[in-house]
């Protein structure tokens, strides 16, 4: 999300809630000048801590992400890890295997990390690799826009699957597991 963005959105919250600039500004330790320019986007001198409490005290979450002009570095290299060894595995299992497959589908756009066709049991695999595990809602709805458009892709590909099975792989650790308990009803 860019700057502009996220002002206009923490600025449409504290209105969303009917405080003033002062009120909001109080409550963060500031004043109602400073607030003001804040929500003009003048953020130079608002630090990473400073505009994570202003997020929580309009009830959202901020999160982070650094791009890369030019060629884009791996943003995880324990994504790929992971993403490695799953391919490595199922093409000695004689999956045919495709990684980061792309897809622009009626508005359904993204990339699939591992589409795999088994050709004897004609099974296509979807595979959504996370090494983290944030919003349960989030990851569920993107495979089943993955799984929707996977059909498509493995019929471009030649593949002729008479079923997909979504996938979810995980980097294994204790608050891994921990969230994926919590959501026992998924």
């Amino acid at each position: 999300m860019e700057r502009r963005t996220i002002v206009r959105t923490l600025r449409a919250l504290r209105r969303r809630k009917s405080w003033s600039q002062r009120k909001l500004g109080r409550d963060l330790g500031i004043s109602q000048a400073q607030m003001s320019r804040r929500e003009r986007g003048a953020l130079e001198r608002c630090t990473i801590p400073a505009l994570d409490r202003w997020s929580t005290a309009l009830g959202a979450h901020l999160t982070l992400d650094l791009r890369v002009d030019g060629e884009r570095p791996l943003a995880d290299a324990r994504h790929a890890e992971l993403q490695n060894w799953l391919a490595s595995v199922l093409r000695r299992a004689a999956w045919m295997v495709d990684a980061e497959v792309s897809f622009n589908h009626y508005g359904d756009r993204g990339r699939i990390d591992i589409l795999a066709f088994d050709p004897m049991l004609r099974c296509l695999l979807v595979v959504e690799i996370k090494t983290r595990f944030v919003d349960a809602q989030d990851v569920l709805g993107r495979l089943d826009v993955k799984r929707r458009v996977a059909p498509k892709l493995a019929a471009e590909r030649g593949w002729s699957a008479t079923m997909t099975v979504p996938a979810l792989v995980f980097r294994e650790d204790s608050t891994t597991r921990r969230r994926i308990a919590s959501y026992e009803a998924l």
